[in-house]
């Protein structure tokens, strides 16, 4: 008897911690904010022209506890919240979801429960997507396609309730130079995620060396 009254307590005390995690809905339904194609770096301003709403990608959404992770930039985030392959896969995210969209939206279905998270608290999320269907990041990056990364702190509803709390963090993020002039040419708000070509290691080795060249030669003039 007291054997199954303490499972009875354990299996009880899991479930009451199951609802008492955190939860927030992965989707882009209610926000001003989509995911793009652009032809430059995100943080690049050259004009709306190449400026696409992604026509097929796979999103994911991966999160941190605060309790360990308080801020974007803890995670060495730029001004516009986005993260290079290297901090994201160094920044100790979990990965809780992925699913595909097109046309700028994606949409989940299901509020998803974020483990080790306090419903009602804010937690440190990213939001990881590329063109087309490759199972993973690394196989993107392979692939060359299109990629982008973005962190940033949402508040999480409680695992169970009735709300889900929407991804508010990631509307909330500055604009990036790129989503603000398109957003002024359409009348479109929100922080769009934009995928961008990432460049090779090689390409970032020679463009260093080039501009070590530029300053010797000037140096020597």
């Amino acid at each position: 008897m007291k054997k199954t009254l303490i499972t009875m307590a354990a299996l009880m005390g899991l479930v009451v911690t199951g609802y008492s995690q955190g939860q927030v809905a992965f989707n882009n339904g209610p926000l001003s904010s989509a995911v793009v194609d652009y032809n430059a770096a995100p943080t690049a301003l050259t004009g709306s022209a190449n400026y696409n709403m992604a026509s097929s990608f796979t999103i994911q959404l991966w999160y941190i506890a605060l309790a360990s992770a308080p801020t974007a930039a803890s995670k060495g985030a730029d001004a516009y919240n986005y993260l290079t392959p290297a901090q994201f896969n160094a920044g100790g995210y979990t990965l809780q979801a992925t699913t595909t969209g097109s046309a700028g939206s994606f949409d989940i279905g299901v509020g998803e429960q974020l483990f080790g998270t306090v419903g009602g608290q804010p937690a440190l999320l990213a939001l990881v997507a590329w063109d087309g269907s490759f199972a993973n990041l690394a196989a993107a990056l392979a692939a060359n396609a299109k990629v982008g990364i973005m962190t940033f702190v949402n508040d999480t509803g409680l695992y169970g309730g009735p709300a889900y709390n929407d991804l508010t963090g990631w509307d909330a993020a500055t604009a990036s130079p790129a989503a603000a002039a398109y957003s002024a040419a359409k009348a479109y708000g929100g922080s769009d995620l934009i995928l961008s070509p990432v460049p090779e290691p090689s390409t970032l080795v020679l463009g260093t060396l080039g501009a070590l060249s530029f300053l010797a030669i000037r140096r020597r003039k």
